[in-house]
Protein backbone atom coordinates (compact mmCIF):
# COMPACT_ATOMS: atom_id res chain seq x y z
CA UNK A 1 0.00 0.00 0.00
CA UNK A 2 2.87 2.21 0.55
CA UNK A 3 4.67 1.74 -2.93
CA UNK A 4 3.18 4.53 -5.13
CA UNK A 5 5.30 3.56 -8.53
CA UNK A 6 2.08 2.28 -10.04
CA UNK A 7 0.66 6.09 -10.04
CA UNK A 8 3.12 6.98 -12.92
CA UNK A 9 1.62 3.99 -15.13
CA UNK A 10 -1.43 5.79 -15.37
CA UNK A 11 -2.52 8.46 -18.02
CA UNK A 12 -5.01 10.57 -15.95
CA UNK A 13 -4.28 14.16 -17.98
CA UNK A 14 -8.22 14.06 -18.36
CA UNK A 15 -9.29 12.84 -14.59
CA UNK A 16 -9.18 9.75 -13.02
CA UNK A 17 -11.91 7.35 -11.21
CA UNK A 18 -10.79 4.38 -9.10
CA UNK A 19 -13.09 1.99 -7.49
CA UNK A 20 -12.29 -0.08 -4.51
CA UNK A 21 -14.78 -2.67 -3.25
CA UNK A 22 -13.80 -4.15 -0.52
CA UNK A 23 -10.54 -3.37 -0.02
CA UNK A 24 -10.11 -0.87 3.09
CA UNK A 25 -11.82 -3.14 5.66
CA UNK A 26 -8.34 -4.50 6.30
CA UNK A 27 -5.95 -1.22 6.33
CA UNK A 28 -5.21 0.59 9.15
CA UNK A 29 -6.85 4.15 9.41
CA UNK A 30 -3.12 6.04 8.64
CA UNK A 31 -2.46 3.65 5.78
CA UNK A 32 -5.54 4.66 4.29
CA UNK A 33 -5.49 8.25 4.92
CA UNK A 34 -1.45 7.65 3.42
CA UNK A 35 -2.60 6.33 0.10
CA UNK A 36 -5.57 8.94 -0.09
CA UNK A 37 -3.52 11.92 0.62
CA UNK A 38 -0.38 10.34 -1.98
CA UNK A 39 -3.34 9.98 -4.68
CA UNK A 40 -4.95 13.53 -4.41
CA UNK A 41 -1.40 14.79 -4.59
CA UNK A 42 -0.56 13.17 -7.73
CA UNK A 43 -3.90 13.08 -9.18
CA UNK A 44 -5.20 16.15 -8.91
CA UNK A 45 -8.87 15.83 -10.88
CA UNK A 46 -9.25 11.80 -9.69
CA UNK A 47 -11.97 10.42 -7.63
CA UNK A 48 -12.09 7.41 -5.63
CA UNK A 49 -15.01 5.21 -5.16
CA UNK A 50 -15.21 3.01 -2.27
CA UNK A 51 -17.18 0.85 0.30
CA UNK A 52 -17.55 1.03 4.10
CA UNK A 53 -19.40 -0.29 6.81
CA UNK A 54 -20.33 0.84 10.31
CA UNK A 55 -19.61 -0.62 13.63
CA UNK A 56 -23.65 -1.79 12.97
CA UNK A 57 -22.40 -3.64 9.90
CA UNK A 58 -19.31 -4.89 11.07
CA UNK A 59 -21.02 -7.12 13.70
CA UNK A 60 -23.96 -8.22 11.61
CA UNK A 61 -20.53 -9.36 9.06
CA UNK A 62 -19.03 -11.06 12.30
CA UNK A 63 -22.15 -13.03 13.51
CA UNK A 64 -22.61 -14.51 9.91
CA UNK A 65 -19.70 -14.52 7.21
CA UNK A 66 -17.04 -14.62 10.01
CA UNK A 67 -18.53 -17.07 11.97
CA UNK A 68 -19.19 -19.43 8.91
CA UNK A 69 -16.13 -18.82 7.48
CA UNK A 70 -14.70 -20.21 10.87
CA UNK A 71 -12.18 -16.55 11.34
CA UNK A 72 -11.54 -16.20 14.88
CA UNK A 73 -8.83 -13.23 14.88
CA UNK A 74 -11.96 -10.43 13.62
CA UNK A 75 -8.63 -7.54 14.65
CA UNK A 76 -7.87 -8.38 11.81
CA UNK A 77 -10.89 -7.61 9.78
CA UNK A 78 -12.18 -4.15 9.42
CA UNK A 79 -9.88 -2.04 11.21
CA UNK A 80 -11.34 1.15 9.32
CA UNK A 81 -15.02 1.92 8.85
CA UNK A 82 -16.94 4.80 9.33
CA UNK A 83 -19.71 5.27 11.13
CA UNK A 84 -22.99 7.67 11.43
CA UNK A 85 -21.91 9.66 8.41
CA UNK A 86 -18.82 10.11 10.28
CA UNK A 87 -15.94 9.43 7.59
CA UNK A 88 -12.58 10.64 8.75
CA UNK A 89 -10.68 10.73 5.12
CA UNK A 90 -13.91 11.13 3.26
CA UNK A 91 -15.14 14.83 2.21
CA UNK A 92 -19.15 14.08 2.00
CA UNK A 93 -20.87 15.20 -1.14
Amino acid sequence: MKDTSWFNEIQADGGVIFFASGVFYYFLTEDVKALFLAMAEHFAQGRIVFDTCGKTGAKMISKTWLKQAEIKDVTRIFRWRCSKGNCPLVRQI
